[in-house]
């Protein structure tokens, strides 16, 4: 019972995954089911909340710090503290959002929707499940296990979509990369095994005096690389998303990356090798420069997105660049970090929201075809450029905040690197003025004449423009309120770290 109420969150998306598969296997009339299953994946993912918060809550209001990781002889192997949990709370924020949109989008009485694919609910409960065992691995033999549950799926949910000859050849190349990944990662744990006798991160990233051990990290910081697409290996990641129909890259685009991100700066954590530090602040520069640099002249706004992917990933490595990891400045670099990835999220998923509404109006996301789409459409508009804003991180809105406190806490040991950042900060706004130039201010609108054919429904539309005001009004708010938000996350990874 008490490792069952430690994995309680975990317990109950797996039971959800294996209930989801089995009415699947049996079920004779999909139509007549589909709403049903829909309502069961939400309240999968709000008793998953409400187990969180119970165990946070468990946690701090005793007198003393408890601690509800897995300890198995002395070692944490599965870490359940405060910083955890709420790492997964903001998991699960972002994946009720998700469903509630995806939901609405795919609710209809009257067809089949034509990319509803029944089979995309358990595969996003897997990647939520994956992703909790990311943000939790203390070991990396875990950390594979969630790496693959996060990774597996989402191979899949690009090919559900397939009628269409993209989407196949886009999850083809997505799997051949994440085979890659796999390999060398698997490559890295087992050089640390030979070597060091222990897959605990403690162990091994805090013993760098072999260069074996230095070997092994490399290869399985490629493979984290490759999946969060950090330039040199950031090749697939256009054709991965440009492949994907909007309602299944809100979940690649997401959770993956969260949740990896997480798990990534729980490793660098543990590293003071300088050489590290030198060779992460080359694939920062590299990513910010060729995510810009291809942006620029793309006019697919999917492929925009994968692009300003690139920047951010290589943003996020700007912090770990060079400075000491004594006590303090590690709490507040993991604090930091997750601040910076989880508002990033929130930015992507807005102005996807609004280009599911257009692609599946239009058919396209090529902002030349969309040339004044918004125009006489001020809500989506509105989203559209709060979504924008903050991914450039532009006041009001959060990114602002989160890119300026990076940059600050950066630019005490490595200006340089803080410097080239902002320029590149600058110079991608270009690309981000052009899809609020072309879908908003131009007038002209070349597909109207052409639509009379391509059947469009969007039932509930009210609640699918709610979700989305939603996840604005948050961006903005989050804004406003910046020290009371990175506060909270210091104080909770100040507890987990103390303890």
């Amino acid at each position: 019972m008490d490792i069952l109420f430690k994995l309680f969150p975990e317990a109950i998306l797996t039971i959800s995954i294996i209930f989801n598969i089995l009415i699947i296997s049996i079920a004779k009339n999909i139509k007549e089911l589909r709403n049903a299953f829909l309502l069961v994946f939400i309240f999968s993912i709000f008793f998953t909340i409400a187990s969180l918060i119970f165990q946070l809550y468990f946690i701090v209001s005793g007198s003393e710090l408890i601690d509800l990781s897995l300890i198995l002889n002395n070692i944490m192997v599965y870490g359940v503290s405060s910083f955890e949990i709420v790492s997964k709370i903001l998991l699960s924020i972002v994946a009720i959002i998700l469903a509630f949109i995806v939901s609405i989008y795919f609710y209809t009485d009257k067809y089949e929707h034509r990319y509803f694919k029944l089979e995309y609910l358990p595969l996003f409960l897997t990647v939520l499940l994956g992703s909790f065992v990311l943000v939790s691995a203390k070991d990396l033999l875990t950390f594979l296990i969630g790496f693959e549950l996060v990774a597996i799926p989402s191979y899949f949910v690009i090919a559900l979509d397939n009628k269409n000859k993209i989407s196949l050849e886009g999850s083809i190349k997505y799997f051949l990369i994440g085979s890659i990944s796999t390999i060398s990662i698997i490559l890295g744990i087992l050089i640390f095994y030979i070597f060091n006798g222990s897959f605990l991160y403690s162990a091994n990233l805090n013993n760098f005096n072999l260069i074996s051990l230095k070997l092994g990290f490399l290869f399985i910081l490629i493979g984290i690389i490759l999946k969060l697409a950090v330039f040199p290996f950031s090749f697939w990641i256009q054709d991965a998303y440009y492949a994907s129909r909007i309602p299944y890259l809100l979940l690649i685009s997401t959770f993956p990356k969260y949740s990896v991100v997480l798990a990534l700066i729980n490793m660098l954590s543990y590293i003071q090798d300088g050489y590290f530090k030198i060779l992460l602040s080359v694939l920062a520069v590299l990513s910010m420069v060729m995510g810009v640099f291809w942006a620029l002249n793309e006019n697919d706004i999917k492929k925009i997105i994968a692009y300003s992917t690139v920047f951010n990933m290589g943003f996020i490595l700007i912090p770990f660049t060079g400075f000491s990891f004594n006590i303090e400045q590690k709490i507040y670099v993991l604090s930091l970090v997750n601040f910076y990835i989880f508002q990033y999220i929130l930015s992507t998923i807005l102005i996807l929201g609004v280009l599911l509404y257009l692609e599946e109006k239009y058919d396209t996301t090529d902002m030349l075809k969309l040339k004044g789409v918004l125009a006489n459409n001020k809500a989506l508009s509105f989203l559209l450029i709060v979504g924008l804003l903050s991914t450039a991180g532009l006041p009001p809105t959060v990114g602002f905040i989160a890119k300026f406190f990076v940059l600050a806490f950066s630019y005490k040991f490595n200006p340089i690197l803080v410097i080239i950042a902002i320029i590149f900060s600058v110079a991608s706004l270009y690309y981000y003025y052009r899809i609020a130039k072309e879908l908003y201010v131009e007038k002209e609108f070349s597909l109207a004449n052409n639509l009379s054919s391509l059947d469009f429904s969007l039932k509930n539309s009210f609640l699918y423009y709610v979700s989305l005001f939603g996840v604005s009004i948050l961006l903005i708010i989050l804004g406003l309120l910046p020290y009371f938000i990175t506060n909270t996350f210091y104080f909770i990874t100040y507890t987990t770290i103390k303890f």
